[in-house]
Formats: structure tokens, C-alpha cells, sequence
């Protein structure tokens, strides 16, 4: 498979995939935002790609003491603007 051009929120990285699974990543040295060089993020982007603990989708938590469920962009958007509905 071949390599994939990406970026994080700082750096572009080329993505090096073998069998569906990120085996290494690269400073992608046409980026104007690093010129190959790569972030903290961008180097370790290869550790987090197919963590366990990685969240795949939105969660919401009423307060500490409840645990998360999965929420929908709108409503989790409602929520962090302290709106009680979101109209369309």
C-alpha cells in the first residue's frame, strides 16, 4: 500500500500503512507548516492510531459522577454552548 500525505494540527506527515495499520510516519517536507520536520504530535501520531483507548465516537457526561454515553455532534455542540436546544 502506498503512502498517504496527512497532516496533524501542526505538521504534515506521511502516513506509512502496512496491512491497515500505521507502521510509521514521515515529515512531509512539501507541507509549508513543517518542511519535513514533525511535531511531537505528528511523531507519535504512529502510537495512537489504533490505540485501545482511542474514542471513536462523541461521549457526554452529565456530571463526574455519571459515566459518559455517546452523544451526537449536535447535542454535544448544544451543550458546550450552554444551550438547551439547538435549532435548525
Amino acid at each position: 500500500m502506498a503512502d498517504t500525505r496527512s497532516g496533524c494540527c501542526y505538521c504534515g506527515v506521511i502516513i506509512e500503512p502496512h496491512d491497515g495499520c500505521v507502521t510509521g510516519v514521515g515529515g512531509d517536507s512539501d507541507h509549508p507548516a513543517n518542511l519535513g520536520r514533525l511535531c511531537t504530535k505528528g511523531a507519535t501520531l504512529h502510537l495512537s492510531a489504533r490505540h485501545a483507548s482511542r474514542a471513536l465516537h462523541p461521549e457526554l457526561r452529565r456530571s463526574r459522577a455519571t459515566p459518559r454515553s455517546r452523544g451526537t455532534p449536535r447535542r454535544l455542540a448544544a451543550r458546550s454552548a450552554g444551550a438547551r436546544a439547538v435549532r435548525s
